[in-house]
């Protein structure tokens, strides 16, 4: 079973984001500052499946982070990516990790991070399970997942210059390996190709209450694939996550752009952004179990996750008179 562990730090704040956020979507509805004509490219590499969607900008010599200069410059900050560029170049340069090609490789264009539906139903399954163990009632199956099996969690970056990010990613994925004696395996995929670091011996769960052990594990905790195809690298926890995202990018599998929610939602929102978010809350209830929705209904007396279904969208944006934030949701 494949270690999930690395993944909970992540986990845990996307479902507060998706209950508080989306779920009461209706409540977050605010008029758009213009519309937003087109969605952001890297739409086009996540899943259509895709519940939690969140992009950033890259482009630091675009138009959103030079208005975000310029509006630093006004609170007594001046040239502040400069400066932040220079101490993130002088800190991880005298580690020999990362150096100015590498930025400029990594940067400049997109990067979103991406969770499915059937990811977050299960740790709010499990997040379920936790609490059923707490209240003393027995837990017929504990929820694990077995090797090979997607998590439904991966990072996507559509950089500058794809060659050379993929050479970093590379040589990063290596260097990990060395330091910690596992192998990496490369396997072409598609259009494209993809590293796998294997052999970890992973930790152990003593210390994870039930049923999280269950689900985390004690294999492989040092295990997680990378992975390229066209202008994009992936990211993710098990090589079946990045083989999803390679089949989304080859055509083979539908894209998020193609979601006529998000596509209205969008067309509602400011663009460019510094960062837009995407929440499709009626497939996380529709994802989730009888048992789970039970249970979560049981600690939320009156509440009802059949009414809570949305779809809510939500962009960071920089403009002459400040720093921005719309939302837009559909019930």
């Amino acid at each position: 079973m494949k270690s999930l562990r690395r993944m909970t730090t992540i986990w845990r704040p996307l479902s507060a984001t998706a209950l508080v956020v989306s779920l009461g979507g209706a409540a977050l509805t605010a008029p758009a500052a213009s519309a937003q004509d087109a969605l952001p490219p890297i739409t086009d590499a996540a899943p259509l499946n895709t519940a939690f969607f969140q992009q950033v900008d890259l482009d630091f010599a675009g138009a959103q982070w030079q208005q975000s200069d310029q509006l630093m410059e006004r609170l007594g900050f001046p040239d502040a990516l400069e400066t932040w560029q220079d101490e993130l170049l002088s800190h991880h340069g005298n580690m020999g990790s990362f150096t100015e090609a590498d930025f400029d490789a990594v940067t400049g264009g997109e990067a979103a991070l991406v969770v499915s539906d059937d990811a977050i139903a299960t740790l709010m399954h499990v997040q379920s399970q936790m609490m059923a163990e707490m209240s003393g009632t027995p837990v017929a199956s504990p929820v694990s997942l077995t090797e090979g099996e997607p998590l439904g969690v991966a990072m996507i970056l559509r950089a500058s210059d794809a060659d050379a990010a993929w050479d970093y990613a590379q040589s990063q994925t290596n260097a990990f390996a060395d330091k910690n004696d596992l192998e990496v395996v490369s396997t072409p995929y598609g259009s494209g190709e993809i590293v796998e670091t294997t052999g970890g011996e992973g930790e152990s769960t003593d210390d994870l209450d039930a049923p999280y052990d269950a689900l985390l594990g004690a294999h492989g905790d040092k295990e997680f694939a990378a992975g390229r195809a066209g202008d994009y690298i992936i990211g993710a926890a098990t090589a079946a996550d990045v083989e999803q995202i390679i089949d989304v990018i080859d055509g083979n599998a539908p894209s998020l752009s193609e979601s006529e929610p998000l596509t209205q939602i969008a067309a509602e929102l400011p663009a460019p952004a510094l960062a837009f978010t995407y929440v499709d809350a009626e497939a996380i209830v529709g994802a989730l179990d009888a048992d789970t929705v039970a249970t979560i209904e049981a600690m939320q007396p009156g509440l009802s996750l059949a009414d809570m279904g949305s779809y809510s969208g939500l962009t960071l944006t920089a403009v002459d008179e400040g720093f921005r934030m719309d939302s837009y949701s559909i019930a």
